[in-house]
């Protein structure tokens, strides 16, 4: 029996340490608080179950780590951060399933009890391996909103824009032709380069519909918790006015947001600026990516990144520009110039304080 006990404490530990690499990875990279703390809860629910049926020290008494033959058989590899994930949460279901069987031997009600507890972590995974391949807004960003009006025309300016390689494409249509609008948009979906994201307008059914990288709604759009709800692979941006929108739209789990016009701009030109100060304020606010529109040219776009943006969106800047692929790459050295990260940025010392 004691060779027995040696497997379910190697099988024990096993799962305890997958589902909490799990757990970190859920916490601290998706930021999904929801998911992280079931996971926490599992972890300890499979701590308590364990004990109820043993007593902790039979485990550490047929415990032989030095002895064990397969202590070096460790195989390493390079992996992203997701994959690290997903195969601790294989990992842990495998150490479950092997402690549900071995365990038959003196329990089949820990047996059982081990088997629910192993379903559940499948739940788990169904739930998050969609988020864990689902593309991820790049920092810096530089954003081109295409406006399709003409064919034609749509065509030859999404040709421009694509050999500069903006980290995303954002089309955009106000009219009533939605089979046009799916056409185009799984026209541009494969004319893209494969690293620039394709994200649609308003309209989660297009971004589905032609398998874009994600969805931009505005506050009187699809909503977002929704959206979140079917499309958990995608991206999802919003535009917001105010700060308690952006808190919202954070609950609602979208990826980044977008605020403006930091400039007077001719596509809203009834719509008043916020300004750089404003958006320094709500950069500073927002943990999460932020993305300034409205106005930005090459001019300016030094100062807009300074605010602390995660990145810009143009439209007039690139569409007007004589040539819209050199504009953008000018947009991004200069993005890359300037851009720096939310965990390397001092914190302002205001004057007569220390």
């Amino acid at each position: 029996m004691n060779k027995v006990f040696r497997v379910i404490d190697a099988d024990f530990n096993r799962a305890r340490e997958a589902l909490r690499t799990v757990e970190d990875g859920t916490r601290f990279l998706l930021n999904d608080r929801t998911v992280s703390f079931r996971l926490k809860k599992l972890r300890h629910e499979l701590s308590r179950t364990m004990f109820r049926h043993l007593n902790r020290k039979i485990l550490l008494f047929s415990r032989d780590s030095e002895k064990d033959v397969g202590r070096n058989d460790d195989f390493r590899e390079k992996c992203s951060p997701e994959e690290i994930v997903y195969r601790n949460l294989q990992r842990s279901e495998e150490a479950i399933r092997s402690l549900e069987e071995y365990s038959r031997i003196f329990s089949p009600s820990l047996s059982a009890e081990l088997h629910r507890l192993r379903f559940a972590v499948y739940a788990v995974e169904k739930e998050i391996s969609p988020v864990l391949y689902k593309p991820w807004l790049p920092t810096p960003c530089l954003c081109v909103i295409l406006n399709l009006v003409e064919e034609n025309q749509f065509k030859q300016l999404a040709g421009s824009v694509a050999r500069g390689r903006p980290e995303m494409v954002q089309i955009r249509y106000k009219g009533e032709d939605i089979p046009f609008f799916v056409k185009m948009t799984r026209w541009l979906k494969e004319f893209l380069p494969e690293d620039t994201l394709l994200i649609v307008n308003d309209r989660p059914d297009i971004c589905q519909a032609s398998n874009a990288s994600g969805v931009h709604l505005g506050q009187m759009d699809f909503p977002a918790g929704c959206a979140r709800h079917f499309m958990p692979e995608k991206i999802i941006g919003v535009t917001f006015q105010t700060l308690n929108q952006a808190k919202q739209a954070i609950k609602e789990r979208v990826d980044y947001l977008a605020t403006g016009p930091v400039f007077s701009s001719p596509v809203k030109p009834g719509k008043k600026p916020i300004g750089l100060a404003r958006l320094t304020h709500l950069a500073r606010k927002i943990k999460i990516p932020l993305l300034a529109i409205g106005g930005i040219t090459e001019e300016n776009a030094c100062q807009v990144i300074q605010t602390g943006v995660s990145g810009i969106a143009v439209i007039s800047a690139v569409a007007q520009s004589a040539c819209p692929e050199k504009t953008i790459q000018r947009l991004k050295l200069i993005m890359n110039r300037y851009y720096q990260p939310k965990s390397n940025r001092k914190r302002p010392v205001q004057k007569g304080r220390e």
